[in-house]
This record gives structure tokens, sequence and C-alpha cells, in this order.
């Protein structure tokens, strides 16, 4: 894949400290790694997608036929503010030999992690829980829609046919401007505020000196064509494990020309895989660990194992 990615958007318009956080965060979460992304002027933008195909057919001369236009549906995709700003109490700055901008630098540090590890749970579970699983985002009814929300559940899923009550996901994903991508709002642009002193306040809201450095940004997860972007392998556990069955029955729900770009799964899934595999290994050996599967017309589609799928699912 050669998508423009939220990280080659940060190299664009952030600089060189907050490439560097993102870049060192993001390589655990391939979501945000892998996943197409483009700006926009604003926060928000509408777009018109095919719902039917419009009626053709043949005719005979002096023979007229039904009439029917295409149906397309206006939809918005808005982008939700993520603020990874720091805060540091004046007499730690004090007490401290490192200097308060490597203790800002740290902060932010931890702050951007912690933002990527919840864009990589808001990409799946999104603003409910849909699913029995709420994305681990502070406050994730505040964020973007995520792959659970916007998926076909009528022809894009694929049921692992588990019974526990407690199961996990497979997703196979195509990315790009007609399917699924990353959304950074104004121009992309990653608002770095400069240090400034601050009245603080503690749990209990007494207040105390201290210094805080702002750092905001605009992000969404524009999902263009919900038929054709995602399909999702439910209800896996320790009993219904993922399989290359499970997975061409997966494949197959693309339309004709369109290959997924990723699949995403636990490390368990990915265990369970290699061990539906040695069955059929014909030295005896035990198989590799995949690292991918073979799509129509031999296409390989690799294999991203994530933390951010949960294993805790209902449904």
């Amino acid at each position: 894949m050669a998508n423009i990615t939220l990280l080659d958007i940060a190299k664009h318009n952030g600089n060189d400290a907050v490439v560097g956080m993102i870049e060192e965060s993001i390589s655990a979460h391939p979501e945000i790694a892998l996943g197409d992304a483009r700006t926009i002027s604003g926060t928000s933008f509408k777009s018109l997608v095919r719902t039917t195909f419009p009626a053709v057919g043949f005719r005979d001369i002096n023979e007229g036929v039904a009439t029917a236009n295409a149906v397309y549906e206006q939809r918005t995709t808005a982008c939700k503010l993520i603020d990874c700003s720091s805060e540091v109490d004046a007499a730690a700055e004090q007490a401290s030999d490192e200097g308060l901008d490597t203790i800002l630098a740290r902060e932010m540090d931890a702050k951007v992690e912690s933002a990527m590890r919840g864009l990589s749970s808001q990409f799946y579970y999104g603003i409910a829980s849909t699913v029995g699983v709420s994305s681990t985002a502070t406050s994730p009814a505040k964020g973007f829609p995520g792959l659970v929300d916007l998926y076909d559940t009528t022809n894009m899923e694929v049921d692992g046919a588990g019974s526990s009550g407690t199961y996990t996901s497979v997703w196979l994903v195509k990315f790009g401007p007609k399917y699924v991508q990353w959304v950074v709002g104004n121009d992309g642009l990653f608002n770095i505020g400069e240090t400034q002193s601050a009245r603080l306040a503690d749990g209990s809201f007494y207040p105390y000196d201290g210094f805080r450095k702002a750092m905001t940004f605009w992000v969404g997860l524009h999902g263009a064509n919900p038929r054709n972007a995602a399909v999702r392998i439910k209800k896996l556990d320790t009993s219904a494990t993922l399989s290359d069955t499970l997975l061409a029955q997966a494949v197959e729900k693309f339309a004709v020309g369109v290959v997924p770009d990723v699949v995403l799964m636990t490390r368990r899934s990915l265990r369970q895989l290699k061990t539906s595999r040695s069955t059929y290994n014909p030295t005896g050996d035990p198989s590799p660990w995949p690292s991918s599967i073979v799509g129509l017309a031999d296409r390989n589609i690799p294999i991203m194992v994530t933390d951010a799928i949960s294993q805790s699912e209902t449904s």
C-alpha cells in the first residue's frame, strides 16, 4: 500500500517534536500506521454516495425502456477534537534537575501515545457500545463513529459461530477515499501552543501554580462505501477459532476488483490461525506464524496484529 497516512500529514504540518512522538507511538497501532488519511479545510465535509445503480437495458427500434436514475445519499463526516495538552506543577519543575522543557516533552509524549491508543480503539468501536464493548478513548461518545458503526452488517459480515458470550473479531479493511479513510481537520494542522504559566487546579478544585503547553488536532473516520469498505468476522472465542475457511468467506464478501489492504486481528486470533494451519503442514513441523493470507487472483493480503481489538465483545 502506498497510502498517505496520518504520520505523513503530521510530517507536513507539525513540528519535529510532534512528528517524532507520533512516529514512535503508531508503530504498535497498524490502524493508524497503515490507514489512508486526508486533510480537509474545516472540521466536517459532505460526500455524495451512490446507493443504487440506475436502470438501463436493451430495447428494440421505436421502443422505449423504463427510466430510473441512480439513487444517492449525502453523508457527513465530522472530525472530533483531540486534546493532548500537558500541565506541570511549578513545584515539580523547581524540584527537578531536568528542566521544564524536558518535563513537558515527556508528559506530551505520554499524552500522544494515549491519544494514539484511543484513536485505534475508536477506529473499531466508535461512539457506542454496539458490540458490548466501548472504545477505550476518553469520552468515546464525543468522538467519531468507528467500523462497528459504519460497516454493512447485512452483506459484509461472517459469523464465527462462537457461543461463549465473550468474543473477538477480525477485520478485513479496504483503505482509500472511496472506502475507509482517516480525516484530519483544519488542513491537517497539529496546534502546538507556547509554554505558559497557568493557574492549575487539583481534583478538589484547589488551585496551584504551574505551566501548561497546549496541543490539539481534529480527526475523524470516513466510511464512504460500507458495502466494500470492511468485513467483520465476528463471534470468535477459544472454541470457535479463526481459520482460513472463515478468512476466505470474508474475502468473498468484497466486490470483484476490490481487494482488502489488511487483515487486522488480535494475537490470540493469529495463534489460532497458525494452529489451524499446522494440520495441513506436510513436514509435520509447526506452521510458521502467518504474515498474510492469499486473496483472489493470488493477491497477498498482509496480516497485522493489534491490541485495539477487544476479546470481550458480546455480539
